[in-house]
Protein backbone atom coordinates (compact mmCIF):
# COMPACT_ATOMS: atom_id res chain seq x y z
CA UNK A 1 0.00 0.00 0.00
CA UNK A 2 1.38 3.45 -0.89
CA UNK A 3 1.38 5.98 1.91
CA UNK A 4 3.03 9.36 2.29
CA UNK A 5 6.32 8.93 4.05
CA UNK A 6 6.08 10.47 7.51
CA UNK A 7 9.80 10.99 8.08
CA UNK A 8 11.42 14.23 6.82
CA UNK A 9 14.87 12.52 6.83
CA UNK A 10 14.17 10.75 3.50
CA UNK A 11 13.01 13.42 1.03
CA UNK A 12 13.83 11.41 -2.13
CA UNK A 13 10.24 10.46 -2.91
CA UNK A 14 6.96 11.57 -1.40
CA UNK A 15 5.70 7.97 -1.25
CA UNK A 16 7.29 4.87 0.21
CA UNK A 17 6.11 1.36 -0.45
CA UNK A 18 5.35 -0.11 2.95
CA UNK A 19 5.25 -3.88 2.92
CA UNK A 20 4.27 -6.06 5.81
CA UNK A 21 6.19 -9.28 6.25
CA UNK A 22 4.01 -10.93 3.63
CA UNK A 23 5.90 -13.86 2.10
CA UNK A 24 3.52 -14.11 -0.87
CA UNK A 25 4.07 -10.46 -1.78
CA UNK A 26 7.84 -10.89 -1.40
CA UNK A 27 7.80 -14.01 -3.61
CA UNK A 28 5.76 -12.23 -6.31
CA UNK A 29 8.09 -9.25 -6.18
CA UNK A 30 11.18 -11.43 -6.62
CA UNK A 31 9.53 -13.51 -9.34
CA UNK A 32 8.76 -10.37 -11.33
CA UNK A 33 12.46 -9.41 -11.25
CA UNK A 34 13.83 -12.77 -12.45
CA UNK A 35 13.28 -12.36 -16.23
CA UNK A 36 15.08 -9.02 -16.16
CA UNK A 37 17.97 -10.53 -14.24
CA UNK A 38 18.22 -13.37 -16.77
CA UNK A 39 18.22 -10.87 -19.62
CA UNK A 40 20.88 -8.75 -17.90
CA UNK A 41 22.99 -11.87 -17.35
CA UNK A 42 22.87 -12.84 -21.02
CA UNK A 43 23.77 -9.29 -22.06
CA UNK A 44 26.68 -9.35 -19.64
CA UNK A 45 27.92 -12.67 -21.06
CA UNK A 46 27.69 -11.32 -24.61
CA UNK A 47 29.54 -8.16 -23.62
CA UNK A 48 32.36 -10.23 -22.12
CA UNK A 49 32.59 -12.35 -25.27
CA UNK A 50 32.63 -9.28 -27.51
CA UNK A 51 35.25 -7.61 -25.32
CA UNK A 52 37.50 -10.68 -25.44
CA UNK A 53 37.18 -10.96 -29.24
CA UNK A 54 37.85 -7.24 -29.62
CA UNK A 55 40.99 -7.44 -27.47
CA UNK A 56 42.27 -10.42 -29.42
CA UNK A 57 41.53 -8.75 -32.77
CA UNK A 58 43.38 -5.61 -31.65
CA UNK A 59 46.34 -7.84 -30.80
CA UNK A 60 46.23 -9.46 -34.25
CA UNK A 61 46.16 -6.07 -35.95
CA UNK A 62 49.06 -4.87 -33.80
CA UNK A 63 51.08 -7.96 -34.72
CA UNK A 64 50.36 -7.82 -38.45
CA UNK A 65 50.20 -4.08 -39.17
CA UNK A 66 52.35 -2.71 -36.30
CA UNK A 67 50.10 0.14 -35.12
CA UNK A 68 49.87 1.00 -31.46
CA UNK A 69 46.91 -0.31 -29.46
CA UNK A 70 44.80 2.81 -29.92
CA UNK A 71 45.34 2.89 -33.68
CA UNK A 72 44.53 -0.82 -33.98
CA UNK A 73 41.27 -0.36 -32.06
CA UNK A 74 40.35 2.73 -34.08
CA UNK A 75 40.95 0.76 -37.29
CA UNK A 76 38.64 -2.00 -36.06
CA UNK A 77 36.04 0.52 -34.96
CA UNK A 78 36.19 2.39 -38.26
CA UNK A 79 35.59 -0.86 -40.16
CA UNK A 80 32.63 -1.67 -37.93
CA UNK A 81 31.13 1.79 -38.39
CA UNK A 82 31.56 1.73 -42.16
CA UNK A 83 29.76 -1.62 -42.30
CA UNK A 84 27.18 -0.56 -39.68
CA UNK A 85 28.06 -3.50 -37.49
CA UNK A 86 29.13 -3.97 -33.91
CA UNK A 87 32.84 -3.89 -33.14
CA UNK A 88 32.56 -7.32 -31.52
CA UNK A 89 31.10 -8.81 -34.71
CA UNK A 90 33.88 -7.41 -36.88
CA UNK A 91 36.48 -8.58 -34.35
CA UNK A 92 35.02 -12.09 -34.33
CA UNK A 93 35.05 -12.17 -38.13
CA UNK A 94 38.71 -11.09 -38.19
CA UNK A 95 39.63 -13.83 -35.70
CA UNK A 96 37.78 -16.46 -37.72
CA UNK A 97 39.63 -15.35 -40.86
CA UNK A 98 43.00 -15.58 -39.10
CA UNK A 99 42.15 -19.05 -37.79
CA UNK A 100 41.17 -20.17 -41.28
CA UNK A 101 44.39 -18.82 -42.79
CA UNK A 102 46.45 -20.46 -40.03
CA UNK A 103 44.75 -23.79 -40.67
CA UNK A 104 45.82 -23.59 -44.34
CA UNK A 105 49.44 -22.91 -43.53
CA UNK A 106 51.64 -25.76 -44.66
CA UNK A 107 48.90 -27.80 -46.37
CA UNK A 108 50.11 -27.45 -49.98
CA UNK A 109 52.22 -30.11 -51.75
CA UNK A 110 55.89 -29.89 -50.84
CA UNK A 111 55.38 -27.15 -48.31
CA UNK A 112 57.01 -27.46 -44.95
CA UNK A 113 55.88 -25.94 -41.70
CA UNK A 114 55.24 -22.23 -41.93
CA UNK A 115 57.99 -19.99 -40.69
CA UNK A 116 55.46 -17.75 -38.97
CA UNK A 117 51.79 -18.15 -38.21
CA UNK A 118 49.47 -15.28 -39.10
Amino acid sequence: MLQPHPSPEIPATPYLLIVDDDPIFAALLHASERPQLRLDGSRFAQALTDNRATSMAVGVLMDRLHPDRRQAFESLRARARSERRKVGEVAEELLQSVEKLNSWAGTGPGSGPPSRML
